[in-house]
């Protein structure tokens, strides 16, 4: 507290906006309790207020359906254009379930970088939502308010063998390719 306190306890709530560690500094002036009161000669106590790392909330991945994610998540925390204020960490992150792709870990992983290999099984673009916790390393470890990452997943056309065209010699062939990947009565998207 920046004004004076009448406590036996001191009970801020420090909270670190920086990358680095800040002291705080309280001037305390004790006073006998009682009928004789007596004020003492004020000493100070000196906090150390660690930072925790602070990731931003990024919905700008996109991604090719099965082409491995290769996301940096102490990149996320070292923008501190977006909100990161890049203290060094450690992650823990897992995906939400999405009914539509396949490859995302529902389990959590510890690694600084996502790498699920996400497969969108639709014709449409699909999400993932990482929930990423950052922990500050070093020395003092704190853990830092979790952030997102979501994936916009493109799907991948699929074309099917068609084995039906038959030509004449010397007649030009007229096959609209497109035709194999939009039949989707062969199972294709």
């Amino acid at each position: 507290s920046t004004s004076a306190v009448s406590t036996a306890t001191i009970t801020d709530d420090l909270v670190n906006i920086t990358n680095s560690n800040q002291t705080v500094i309280y001037t305390v002036t004790p006073t006998s309790s009682g009928t004789n009161t007596c004020v003492g000669e004020p000493f100070t106590v000196t906090v150390t207020v660690y930072p925790e790392p602070q990731g931003y909330d990024d919905n700008t991945v996109v991604s090719c359906s099965d082409i491995p994610l290769t996301y940096d998540l102490q990149a996320n925390v070292d923008n501190t254009t977006n909100g990161g204020n890049a203290v060094p960490s450690t992650f823990s992150w897992v995906a939400t379930a999405n009914a539509n792709v396949t490859g995302e870990s529902t389990s959590a992983v510890s690694t600084a970088t996502i790498t699920d290999d996400l497969v969108n099984i639709t014709n449409s673009n699909q999400t993932v939502i990482y929930t990423v916790t950052p922990t500050s390393s070093g020395i003092s470890t704190f853990v830092g308010s979790p952030f997102t990452v979501t994936v916009t997943v493109y799907p991948e056309p699929h074309g099917y063998d068609d084995n039906t065209v038959v030509s004449c010699s010397d007649i030009q062939l007229n096959y609209v390719l497109q035709a194999t990947v939009d039949n989707t009565k062969h199972g294709e998207n």
